[in-house]
């Protein structure tokens, strides 16, 4: 059944809930998801708005919809930024009518499916600036970012989201959150690298998992094949500050490839003061997400940055 939330409602904090706790589960922990596109939207993270007939898009209220437009005016997107309350389509409404419906994107899907399954609890929203700040940020155990571009934060803002993870909190991000804020140094820092590019098109590889110590990559064989958009990575990308998780197999995986040092890491955790970080690279096709695997990969994650699991940060370049 369709969700009917009024313009006035909309506003409201909404979160979706997992069942009684069980054992290796999130214990109750509080994630932010933001899948905002400020540069290149990626499929999985497309919400689709669909605008009731009669009804002009540019009426639907600003502060929870944003509208891209063509040469001569028309709109040609609309983007809905604000959170969603479960899974199931979201009907807006104004004087007692549905004058949208909006269904979540497949990362949300997904993470929602994960808290229900893995009990902790998840709000998804596309509206960076609204979301961190310090006073939001106090009600979440870690935050997610599947983002692209220069997201609109201020300095403010951008000072409370690292004291929100050096603190003691945790950050995952996937495939593009690697894409996010090239400007501000601290960011890539923190995440761990930048994205330099990627081979055309989706590719298969073979990842070498070099940590199966780590509850991201424990559930790993050692070697497995994989298909998807395969990012590298460039500076602040470093073996001396962050431990690599998995990395392509350069013995079997060349094609398109051109670090001229063959280090092409994939997934990799970091501490960032007394918090925690993780980042894959995986994530770029829908079909990664409907992945068990993944899924896992995931959770893994997840259960590391909540600090509910622990695991060796040691850099890659100072193991033994």
């Amino acid at each position: 059944m369709n969700r009917l939330i009024s313009l006035l409602a909309l506003g409201v904090v909404l979160a979706f809930h997992g069942p009684a706790l069980a054992q290796g589960d999130g214990a109750g922990k509080r994630l932010l998801v933001i899948t905002e596109s400020r540069g290149f939207r990626h499929g999985c993270v497309t919400r689709e708005t669909k605008v009731a007939n009669g009804i002009d898009p540019l009426s639907l209220p600003k502060e929870q919809f944003e509208f891209q437009k063509n040469k001569e005016g028309k709109v040609t997107k609309i983007i809905y930024t604000g959170r969603f309350p479960s899974p199931e389509v979201l009907d807006i409404e104004a004087d007692n009518k549905v004058i949208a419906k909006v269904t979540p994107c497949v990362v949300e899907k997904t993470f929602m499916e994960l808290a229900k399954k893995h009990n902790f609890t998840v709000v998804c929203s596309q509206n960076s600036r609204k979301e961190i700040d310090a006073d939001n940020l106090k009600n979440f155990d870690a935050v997610f970012f599947y983002t692209t571009g220069e997201l609109p934060l201020s300095d403010v803002q951008k000072a409370d989201f690292l004291a929100f993870v050096r603190n003691g909190k945790g950050l995952i991000g996937s495939h593009c959150a690697a894409d996010t804020f090239y400007k501000w140094r601290d960011y890539g820092e923190m995440i761990g690298a930048y994205f330099a590019g990627h081979p055309p098109g989706i590719q298969k590889i073979r990842i070498q998992v070099e940590d199966r110590n780590n509850p991201a990559t424990k559930h790993f064989p050692q070697t497995f094949d994989y298909d998807d958009e395969i990012y590298q990575f460039k500076d602040p990308y470093s073996r001396d500050k962050l431990r690599v998780l998995m990395s392509i197999d350069m013995k079997v995986t060349t094609k398109n490839l051109w670090r001229k040092d063959g280090d092409n890491p994939l997934a990799w955790v970091r501490d960032y003061g007394k918090g925690r970080v993780f980042y894959t690279a995986l994530g770029h096709r829908d079909e990664v997400w409907h992945d068990p695997q993944f899924q896992q990969h995931v959770i893994g994650g997840l259960r590391f940055v909540f600090g509910l699991e622990n695991a060796d940060t040691t850099p890659s370049s100072k193991r033994n």
